[in-house]
């Protein structure tokens, strides 16, 4: 799964941008509803192949390895980060 996004103008941690910055904030927390699966080869996993979107945020220890920040770019004079 792959997430490009910007926070909104405000309410937003002014820490948030310098904590991604600096490395100590990397994670990501996915919020979605399954709207359809199948499964995989094994019959052991499922394969999501259509979801609803509810949230992602920024977390310190994401529950899969994988949901990390890629890159970010600055929004803003504040240096606000954008997750993608």
């Amino acid at each position: 799964m792959s997430v490009d996004g910007s926070s909104p103008p405000r309410p937003r941690p002014p820490w948030a941008g310098a904590l991604v910055k600096a490395g100590a904030l990397d994670g990501l927390s996915i919020g979605f509803r399954t709207v359809k699966a199948r499964p995989d080869g094994t019959g052991r996993l499922r394969v999501l192949t259509a979801v609803d979107l509810w949230e992602v945020s920024l977390v310190t220890f994401p529950m899969l390895p994988g949901a990390r920040i890629k890159s970010f770019a600055a929004a803003g004079a504040a240096g606000e980060p954008s997750p993608s």
